[in-house]
């Protein structure tokens, strides 16, 4: 994540690089992750995910991500909510600010009767494709790849169990391939599965 023109005073940097510390993953308890604090003067950052501009078409692969409205925002979202008819059963709660709206429990949601997120948004991201494509990398290439993606897509997706045995054999392939470039290099890999 990059922050353009934050600067953080010692104390903050430092309960950033605590809490940076302490994450061990994102979203779901199988996502996870390893962060740390870079800083850097640069404002011209090369990331390989950025938000995608408006209506911009673009050849990279796009995803949905889930964001909390800002400030701003947020207000905007309680005027409009008050100003529409409550339905019946329904027992809104609005958040009162950004930090509410990201501690809310989807259960709550529910119990409330709302159909969404209360004080998100949802956001499109571009991921520019930073892999080779297939069969293009070689022995020679000196890029150590961390991740390996199969992705099952169509409009009927196999049951649960199939795709835990065509990911099994697919992580079985990747090993048995990668150990003739890289030796031993994925013997401990693993294979997760989205759905």
């Amino acid at each position: 994540m990059v922050w353009e023109g934050v600067e953080l005073d010692e104390n903050l940097l430092e309960l950033l690089k605590l809490l940076c510390d302490n994450v061990t993953y994102l979203g779901r308890a199988e996502s996870w992750c390893e962060l740390s604090v870079s800083q850097s003067n640069d404002s011209q950052i090369d990331c390989n995910v950025k938000p995608l501009d408006g209506g911009k078409v673009t050849t990279d692969e796009t995803v949905r991500l889930l964001a909390p409205l800002s400030g701003e925002g947020l207000v905007v979202f309680q005027q409009a909510i008050a100003a529409v008819p409550k339905p019946k059963r329904a027992k809104w709660q609005v958040p009162q600010d950004v930090l509410e709206a990201l501690e809310v429990d989807i259960g709550d949601l529910h119990r409330q009767g709302w159909s969404g997120v209360t004080g998100a948004r949802w956001v499109t991201y571009t991921l520019a494709k930073t892999f080779p494509e297939s069969g293009s990398a070689s022995p020679s290439d000196n890029r150590l790849f961390t991740v390996a993606r199969f992705d099952f897509r169509g409009k009927v997706l196999p049951p649960l169990t199939e795709a835990l045995a065509v990911g099994e054999r697919f992580r079985q392939a990747l090993i048995c391939r990668s150990n003739k470039f890289l030796g031993n290099a994925f013997r401990h890999a693993t294979c997760l599965i989205e759905g």
